[in-house]
This record gives structure tokens, C-alpha cells and sequence, in this order.
């Protein structure tokens, strides 16, 4: 049992590094080629390296980055992905594994799906891109309240403040569906 479990981990790895996320492909940015990285979406800070290390050994960040789980959950689900999963992980750190993410995807995280859709993500949510700025995300958050929602992530070009660089910075992140 232990062995088809490890073997399913390298297949989900490989499969990972391969490609796109399952959900990014699925909805319509086939022009995004390659491996994104989602660890974009976790601050910097002690642990880090180590939640990187050990959430993507058997699935993809996304997974972990879409959470919003208390301290008490996260222990949960460090111990369950170690003990059920046989997680890469060393146990002295686990405790900084489990205060990295209790801190930084805890119950207060704004980041409800990836990709994000720029059309219900919260001002917060979208503040946690690459490079983005509060005043360009006010000014998101502006244009879909009075001129509705965008129709494709190019849409944003229509923001104030917003220019080709920053949406090819972003882009792989999020969606409008």
C-alpha cells in the first residue's frame, strides 16, 4: 500500500511540473503553457520553503493556497498528509509548517479559488497577486462596479493604471469565469 501511494505521489508530481494546474487548463487559458507557480500567492516568512517543499510532493499549492483553516486544522491536516499520504516532510518541522500556514492561510485568508476570478474575487484576494497595488486594485474593484464585469481578463486593460506588463504578470493567476 505504501508503495502504489508514493508511486500515485510521483505520478501527481510529474503530471504537476508537466503542466498547467487541471483547473487553469479547464477554464480557457490554453494559451498558458508550462508550469505556473502558485507560490506566488505565499508570503514570504519562516517555513515557507518548507510548506513549498512538502505541499507539492503530492499535489499541486493551489490545493494548500485555497484554504482558510484554523491552527488546530492545519495541525490536522499536516499530521493526516504525513501519516495517510507519507508527505515528504521532516518532523522537526512541522511546527514551523504548521505556523506558516495557520498565519498565512488561516481562517482570515482571502484567496478562495485559483485561478482567481478578477470578476468576485475580493479586493484583499486580489491585492495578494504579483505586483499588485492597492490603488490598482481599488481601481479594479471600481470598474466592476460601475461598468460591470469584465469579459475577458484583457478587459483589464480598460483600468486606470493597468497596462500590458502588469496583465502578463497576472494572467496566469486569474480568469473571469
Amino acid at each position: 500500500m505504501v508503495k502504489l501511494v508514493i508511486a500515485f505521489c510521483f505520478l501527481a508530481l510529474a503530471l504537476f511540473i508537466g503542466s498547467v494546474s487541471p483547473k487553469a487548463a479547464s477554464v480557457g487559458d490554453k494559451h498558458l503553457k508550462g508550469k505556473i507557480d502558485w507560490s506566488v500567492f505565499l508570503p514570504p516568512g519562516e517555513g515557507r520553503a518548507e510548506v513549498i517543499t512538502a505541499c507539492s510532493g503530492c499535489h499541486g499549492l493551489t490545493q494548500v493556497i485555497t484554504q482558510s483553516k484554523s491552527r488546530s486544522g492545519w495541525n490536522t491536516s499536516v499530521h493526516n498528509m504525513i501519516t495517510l499520504n507519507q508527505a515528504p516532510v521532516v518532523s522537526e518541522d512541522i511546527p514551523l509548517i504548521v505556523e506558516y500556514l495557520s498565519k498565512n492561510v488561516g481562517p482570515n485568508n482571502p484567496i478562495q479559488e485559483l485561478p482567481m476570478n478578477i470578476n468576485r474575487s475580493s479586493s484583499k484576494a486580489l491585492e495578494r497577486l504579483p505586483g499588485m497595488r492597492a490603488d490598482l486594485v481599488q481601481a479594479i474593484i471600481e470598474y466592476r462596479k460601475n461598468d460591470g464585469l469584465f469579459a475577458s481578463t484583457n478587459d483589464l486593460l480598460k483600468v486606470k493604471g493597468m497596462n500590458a506588463a502588469k496583465l502578463t504578470r497576472i494572467k496566469p493567476y486569474i480568469t473571469v469565469n
